[in-house]
């Protein structure tokens, strides 16, 4: 049944697991420290997004999988011996398609989560390299000073201290979200470039099969004149 091994699929797919998998520990494991961190009291959130975040990489996950089978169907020899007829190559066109078309959209997807990690990483950036730097700078009217202030007047208008504040992102025990948000991004990223790299390999498959589908026109042509020379 596989006459050829689908390299280019398959080194994707590989890309696209490691990627599935660091962003699955990343996320769960930055909203387990949150939810054991004592100032987010939502915990059903928590839970849906756990649930959000794992059927969305597994969903991924097996669309990958199927990329793979898919690819050693249309690839080498097996076009020739699956896909050779006029209505099976039209077939395979549209199932290519098809499946190039979810992997569209899978894309688009995935870029639209690496915009949103890419925001709590930009925050903690800021934080560290420019908020926890000069949280005593006296650059007067900044935007650092003005946060300073923002926050002092909070504190001093309440009863009771507020849950959190910006200078705690500074210390020590919130690095791991520093941490963690770098890898969410970076394997976000991995999943998209996987992604591309699969749109690539059907693009190429789909260049087959149409080549295929000219030679089987030309092989029923050439046998049609030889029918005639008989005649």
């Amino acid at each position: 049944m596989f006459y050829k091994t689908p390299y280019p699929s398959l080194v994707a797919f590989l890309l696209l697991m490691i990627g599935c998998v660091l962003f699955v520990m990343s996320t769960i494991y930055t909203l387990y420290k949150v939810q054991y961190s004592e100032k987010w009291s939502c915990n059903q959130c928590l839970q849906l997004s756990r649930l959000v975040i794992g059927c969305g990489v597994v969903i991924t996950f097996l669309f990958g999988l199927c990329l793979v089978f898919l690819a050693s169907l249309i690839t080498g020899k097996s076009i020739k011996k699956h896909y050779w007829g006029y209505r099976k190559t039209i077939c395979a066109r549209i199932l290519n398609g098809f499946f190039l078309l979810i992997t569209f959209l899978l894309t688009i997807s995935w870029l639209g989560i690496a915009c949103l990690t890419f925001i709590p990483l930009y925050g903690f950036l800021y934080i560290y390299f420019v908020v926890c730097n000069n949280r005593y700078g006296t650059a007067g009217g900044s935007f650092v000073n003005i946060l300073n202030e923002i926050n002092q007047h909070a504190h001093r208008l309440d009863e009771k201290p507020a849950p959190f504040k910006l200078a705690d992102i500074c210390q020590p025990s919130y690095r791991d979200y520093f941490s963690l948000s770098i890898v969410t991004t970076a394997s976000s990223i991995l999943v998209i470039l996987s992604l591309i790299f699969l749109m690539i390999a059907q693009g190429a498959n789909h260049a087959h099969i149409y080549n295929g589908r000219n030679r089987y026109e030309l092989a029923q042509n050439s046998d049609q004149d030889i029918e005639d020379t008989k005649m």
